[in-house]
């Protein structure tokens, strides 16, 4: 915890200081120190569709990871070449986050709502090697992959049509073990995308110590998180910060437990079967689904669980 416990806000603001490292790599903080200490331990629940869920644990994730740093080096990407991911609530976009980052490469997130135009203008400008994304998505990336002469890869999670690699069958072929590049906490770890309201979008430079900076907000909007055998959930895609900083990563550095539904809409009734199996404590929710989950006959039927 990043926080010290207060009983009101001045005296949490005042035993705050900020403790940044020189040298810092996200994938260290987010998953290898949990891998480390307790490599059994759920990182994430992949719930789909109609589909039985799927257990990953840190150690999943860092094995994964690291095969996929070590197949963005040998297809020849250097630090600081850009790796776009095409995906909803999925594991391998996750996985892509990471590795890019161990490898000292910068990720970069776009949703699956965007169209061709949208996604065309992203990879351009970031100058894209690598694009990691399924068959649902695809047909947006080959309409604009002409606007892209740098991209080198289309990796597929779910196939391998013509002219694009099967996201497992490539990693699979490269060890299990990386050494970490070492990275300073100012360097480039992610890209984000301004929505664009004036102009054309802003690519957001995130550096690697981002994740420091979004830990003490969720610590306290959550009641000084975390807690032991914490499970966290929320919505909102990992194409947009709210979902990817702060749920996703500063659940893993904390060693939680992250709910993915990849493609599921809100379902007041459906919400609060997923939060009850697999034991949600804090979720992140917009006030329409609230007020959606207090009309739900069933209700939420817990006092755990914190929004």
């Amino acid at each position: 915890m990043m926080l010290t416990r207060g009983n009101t806000y001045d005296a949490v603001y005042n035993a705050f200081r900020w403790d940044i490292p020189e040298f810092y790599n996200m994938a260290d903080d987010v998953c290898d120190r949990h891998a480390d200490n307790h490599p059994d331990k759920v990182a994430l629940i992949v719930e789909k569709d109609s589909e039985s869920p799927k257990y990953l644990t840190f150690a999943d994730i860092r094995r994964d990871a690291n095969r996929m740093a070590n197949w963005l080096v040998s297809a020849g990407l250097k630090q600081g070449d850009r790796v776009s991911i095409l995906l909803s609530q999925q594991p391998e976009a996750a996985i892509t986050h990471v590795a890019c980052w161990k490898a000292g490469m910068v990720s970069s997130p776009m949703s699956i709502l965007f169209g061709p135009d949208a996604i065309g203008y992203r990879l351009k400008d970031l100058g894209s090697r690598v694009v990691v994304t399924d068959l649902e998505n695809l047909p947006k990336i080959r309409a604009v992959a002409d606007q892209a002469p740098g991209l080198a890869y289309i990796l597929v999670v779910d196939g391998a049509p013509e002219g694009c690699q099967h996201f497992l069958d490539v990693i699979d072929q490269h060890p299990d073990a990386f050494d970490n590049v070492r990275t300073r906490a100012d360097d480039l770890a992610f890209i984000t995308y301004t929505s664009g309201t004036t102009g054309n979008p802003k690519g957001a430079m995130q550096p690697h110590r981002s994740v420091l900076g979004h830990t003490p907000g969720f610590e306290f909007i959550f009641d000084f998180a975390p807690d032991e055998d914490d499970v966290v959930w929320s919505l909102a895609d990992w194409s947009w910060l709210a979902g990817l900083m702060n749920i996703l990563m500063v659940g893993w550095f904390h060693g939680s437990t992250v709910l993915a539904t990849a493609k599921i809409g809100f379902d007041p009734e459906q919400a609060c079967r997923l939060m009850h199996q697999h034991r949600v404590t804090r979720a992140m929710l917009t006030p329409t689904m609230l007020k959606l989950l207090r009309q739900n006959p069933k209700g939420l039927m817990s006092e755990d669980i914190k929004v």
